[in-house]
């Protein structure tokens, strides 16, 4: 029984500090990705709330079709898998036989390498919809301008001189 207990602590822990890790999503607002956090300024965001608000919002929810199916099809392979090669390899080193059967920590091990693509395409379904999202904010405009931009460009000529541009960009 004691060791059962450290194990079922540090899951607790854990899921306190997920459930307690960020502030709400709010909708007036665009996102960054910093480093795997989607945050709205300096606050990171929870991960279930920005996935509920992508889902509901008109220019992400195309983008969201699919994404709890992916995500939840890892994260059980993953468990499964890793449960299975824990309790494998646990029985083998401990146990006094000769014969040691590894069946189930390969079967475990392939369970994991098939929940790497699920997480893979929910993390790419959720970013491109967080890009769906931003992008539906209206870029901010020069008040002068009314949203053009000047630039320069210096172009080399094959001759060894150079050709100087100047315009303006505009967007539609």
């Amino acid at each position: 029984m004691r060791h059962t207990t450290a194990p079922a602590v540090l899951l607790a822990a854990s899921l306190v500090a997920c459930a307690t890790g960020g502030k709400n999503f709010d909708t007036s607002r665009p996102l960054q990705l910093d480093g795997g956090t989607y945050r709205q300024g300096d606050q990171p965001l929870l991960m279930s709330d920005l996935e509920d608000k992508l889902a509901a919002h008109p220019a992400a929810s195309s983008q969201m079709g699919g994404y709890q199916a992916k995500k939840w099809t890892g994260l059980i392979l993953g468990s499964v898998g890793g449960t299975l090669v824990g309790w494998n390899l646990g029985n083998n080193l401990t146990s006094r036989s000769s014969r040691q059967d590894w069946t189930p920590a390969l079967v475990g091990a392939g369970a994991i390498a098939l929940a790497i693509p699920f997480g893979l395409m929910a993390d790419g379904q959720l970013r491109s919809a967080a890009e769906s999202y931003n992008g539906s904010f209206t870029q901010p405009q020069s008040k002068v301008l009314g949203g053009a931009l000047p630039f320069i460009a210096v172009l080399p000529q094959p001759e060894g001189g150079k050709q100087c541009l100047a315009g303006v960009t505009m967007t539609f």
